[in-house]
């Protein structure tokens, strides 16, 4: 199913493919000038007709997404630029089985997407541009530029096979215009919280030297008067022939500068926010901060063989992150609170730098005439290295007062963190078409990861306590799908139904907790043994004529083992990889384009996302969850929106999501209800300019949204009300 709509003429796109990638992923006719590598014309401005159904993420194949045995969804940059998304949470709205938590931990600019139900950001992988982005430790979502995006790629479920023990839950790929093309435009923006930006594309050259440029600078307010963020990015793509084949050079910077927000408790008596708080405290030290500097440099250099295609990728990434936080601990704050409670404030100061290196080289090619191959083999390498400094504040809980900076106050411990990790893959993964109606899809994967961390932690009394741990695994990982299409008509209503299946299993190394004090560790201070995850999908995906209509059923059933759970050993806090957890349910989603220029969406998942054996300690008391709910996971969620918008003139959109009745804590003893958000937008397209407006969470609503990781007990609200007012300058 094309769930993927976008606005105005036909206009067929040339995608620009992973190295390596067949080359049956070209879309369009040799006569069509954007189908050409390198064109310079813009692409299509109008989301409601165009169809862009080729998918490069689940496979090397260039396969249509209708004929991939999986669960994956495609939603074009046009269509974003038409509803106004200006986050990833709007930006993905219209997904079935997703859903997005802005801000948190990782500051505002930063997001958690949930996919399957799975609420932990590190269980998914983040890949811009085909690239892992944080995927050695923890993805980086406030690296997500939507300037200058072609479309973003979801993937619900493992992907075990090219990307590995880093795809775990699902996978996001979001792609830009590649060298030599452009969205074209230059936007200008003002909004609430004094929010405003500038952002554009353009194309530098698209002869046989390809070009381009986009950038954005902005500054972001929200709701709380102490946070905000600031961004400056900007990304260089050239495109050259080379020796035989085509050589492509990303580069990439990123400058991010946060103030953070804070988490709200939860009051223990009503399982509701704290009544003493006001929804936007900001718990922070007054020096809070949260910068970030990001160089990411992409090589790339694909080349056409007798047999096939030979692509290579090699991409490094720097990451430089200098924090000073502060969450309140429940723990040594009891309650009930006043007014008068000095309650206690875990701060610090930390220096985080990661070092992540990708490298892929693989062969696709055509066995015979049903049978497509691709074969290769990837490194992804990690170095980690945090430096924290620890130290012990009060705060007032009576709203109004703020914590000291942390210059002011002496340490209380210090923390040395290194952590080298390496990813290595050897893969294969095969098409084979048993009919014309019927295709296998298969793969295997050898991983072999190698873990050392060091840690050195000195306590507010000078003890020293040195730990080093090292851990290899070696590991067979692999994914079986089958795709059959029962009814294929061009002139009937429906053209295309198709059942497919797919069946994976995959494991991950426990993910790193960077906090500079965690309140457990692994169990004799070893590393946590691999989190590993067992998948069944199934579905049936339809058509009709022209990518008019077409829905898309899928049913799930996820298993996962060896989860990190809470423990208590001789008195030391510990974590042991003993959790079980399972999520099923079913996803529905369908599209409608009545007329021209309108587009109508819905989707309604259903999702059982329960603990299984699960025992872990609540309030220093061993507890069994099994058969409990997830935290913030409902039984029932639903979206729907309507948009139009044509070449010229009137253009808008109308969006819902609404998220069913939800537990805040693992004993289900905090029912939260449900509630829904709404966004919209309203413009004006004339022949070189478009003015619009836009409005997230209209309704503002405020219920918790993401639990904090760093906080414990506490919950980031959804992001307040937020209307901008956008002038679009489109050149050729």
């Amino acid at each position: 199913m094309k769930i993927n709509s976008v606005v105005g003429t036909v206009h067929m796109v040339t995608i620009k493919q992973p190295a390596g990638a067949y080359d049956k992923q070209t879309i369009g006719s040799a006569s069509d000038p954007d189908a050409k590598a390198g064109s310079a014309s813009r692409p299509s401005e109008s989301p409601l007709t165009m169809q862009v159904d080729v998918q490069v993420t689940a496979t090397r194949f260039g396969e249509p997404v209708e004929e991939v045995p999986g669960a994956i969804t495609i939603v074009t940059g046009d269509e974003l630029r038409a509803r106004g998304a200006v986050d990833l949470r709007s930006a993905l709205a219209l997904l079935a089985g997703v859903s997005v938590a802005p801000g948190g931990d990782a500051g505002p600019a930063a997001a958690v997407p949930s996919l399957l139900g799975v609420r932990e950001v590190d269980d998914l992988l983040l890949l811009i541009d085909g690239i892992p982005a944080g995927g050695a430790f923890i993805p980086q979502v406030e690296a997500i530029s939507l300037n200058n995006v072609e479309r973003i790629e979801l993937l619900r479920g493992a992907a075990p096979v090219y990307f590995g023990t880093t795809a775990f839950a699902g996978t996001i790929n979001v792609l830009h215009y590649g060298a030599g093309r452009a969205d074209r435009v230059t936007s200008f923006r003002y909004g609430s919280y004094d929010s405003g930006g500038v952002g554009g594309a353009a194309v530098l050259s698209a002869g046989t030297i390809r070009q381009s440029l986009s950038a954005e600078l902005s500054t972001d307010g929200v709701a709380d008067p102490r946070a905000e963020f600031r961004r400056a990015q900007g990304t260089y793509r050239l495109a050259s022939p080379l020796a035989g084949g085509d050589f492509h050079a990303d580069f990439d910077l990123l400058g991010l500068r946060q103030k953070p927000t804070g988490p709200l408790p939860i009051d223990e008596q009503t399982g509701r926010y704290s009544a003493l708080l006001p929804m936007d405290f900001n718990q922070n030290p007054s020096d809070a901060k949260l910068d970030t500097d990001r160089v990411k440099l992409v090589l790339d250099y694909s080349r056409p063989l007798s047999f096939g295609r030979w692509g290579n990728t090699a991409a490094y990434t720097n990451t430089q992150t200098d924090s000073i936080r502060g969450f309140i601990d429940i723990g040594d704050s009891p309650q009930p609170w006043t007014a008068n409670t000095n309650a206690d404030l875990e701060a610090f100061k930390q220096s985080l730098q990661l070092h992540e290196l990708f490298v892929d080289s693989n062969v696709t090619t055509r066995l015979k005439q049903r049978l497509d191959v691709t074969s290769g083999v990837n490194v992804l390498l990690g170095r980690a290295d945090a430096d924290s400094v620890r130290h012990g504040l009060r705060l007032r809980l009576d709203g109004q007062s703020q914590a000291a900076q942390l210059d002011s106050v002496a340490p209380k411990g210090t923390v040395d963190f290194n952590d080298r990790r390496r990813f290595v893959g050897v893969y294969a993964q095969t098409r084979y078409e048993l009919t014309p109606k019927a295709n296998v899809l298969a793969g295997l994967r050898w991983n072999t990861t190698h873990e050392t961390r060091d840690e050195n932690r000195v306590n507010s009394r000078g003890v020293v306590t040195a730990a080093r741990a090292v851990q290899d695994v070696n590991r067979l990982t692999g994914s079986l799908g089958a795709g059959w299409k029962i009814w294929q008509s061009p002139s009937a209503p429906i053209t295309l139904v198709t059942l497919h299946a797919s069946a994976g299993y995959t494991f991950q190394p426990a993910q790193i907790d960077f906090g500079p004090d965690p309140e457990a560790k692994p169990e004799g201070g070893g590393l946590l043994v691999p989190e590993t995850q067992r998948s069944f999908v199934a579905g049936v995906k339809a058509d009709a004529p022209g990518g008019v209509a077409g829905f898309d059923i899928t049913t799930f059933f996820v298993d996962f083992y060896h989860q990190p759970v809470a423990a208590t050993s001789g008195g030391i806090g510990v974590l042991r990889s003993i959790g079980q957890q399972r999520y099923k349910g079913i996803d529905v989603e369908g599209l409608i384009r009545p007329v021209a220029g309108w587009s109508v969406k819905g989707n309604l998942t259903w999702s059982d996302a329960r603990y299984r054996d699960f025992l872990t300690e609540i309030n220093g008391i061993p507890t069994q969850l099994s058969g409990r709910r997830q935290v913030l996971t409902p039984a029932l969620r639903a979206s729907g929106g309507v948009l139009y918008a044509l070449e010229r003139g009137w253009r808008g959109s109308l969006t819902s999501s609404w998220i069913g009745q939800h537990f805040l804590n693992g004993l289900n003893t905090f029912e939260a209800p449900a509630y829904a958000l709404i966004d919209a937008s309203l413009g004006y397209r004339f022949a070189r300019f478009t003015l619009s407006m836009t409005a997230a969470n209209l309704g503002n609503r405020r219920d918790p949204a993401q639990l904090s990781e760093l906080g414990e007990g506490q919950f980031y609200p959804m992001t307040a009300r937020r209307i901008d007012a956008i002038l679009t300058w489109h050149y050729r």
